[in-house]
């Protein structure tokens, strides 16, 4: 009887020990390193994130009042204003929620890329949020 326990928690040990390899095998694929006692490990090099490169979409600001449209820090009128667009300005709209848009301007974004512009492109440029009643699409 001894004999079978004595095999039986073999059995066991050998199991925990594939499964916890197993853990350890999808954790560093995932990019992590697991740290498992008595385990020795290499540091696994971080791998950097796919980003997706997108076109935003070229628009002009639309104001019937002819006065400055204000862009928000989030989609709703109660966040705080980080500033306002006269009619005509360009914008890139790279996002939407709802009935509004998140669009960059100023900066690299002043210019006007009448097909769009590629997201990479937007970096320096100001971040907000605008209802789409104040856009204009020209491209997209």
């Amino acid at each position: 009887m001894k004999a079978i326990l004595d095999v039986i928690s073999s059995v066991e040990v050998a199991m925990n020990m594939r499964a916890s390899f197993a853990v350890a095998a999808l954790v560093v694929i995932a990019g992590n390193s697991p740290v498992l006692p008595g385990v020795a490990h290499a540091s696994t090099p971080s791998v950097p994130e796919a980003r997706a490169s997108f076109i935003c979409n070229y628009a002009t600001i639309v104001s019937p009042s002819q006065h400055n449209v204000p862009v928000y820090r989030s989609h709703q009128t109660r966040a705080k204003a980080v500033g306002a667009l006269p009619p005509n300005a360009p914008v890139y709209i790279c996002n939407e929620q709802g009935q509004w848009y998140q669009i960059r301007f100023d900066g690299p974004c002043a210019t006007r890329a009448t097909n769009g512009l590629r997201v990479e492109r937007t970096q320096g440029c100001k971040v907000g949020w605008i209802k789409r009643k104040y856009i204009e699409v020209k491209s997209g």
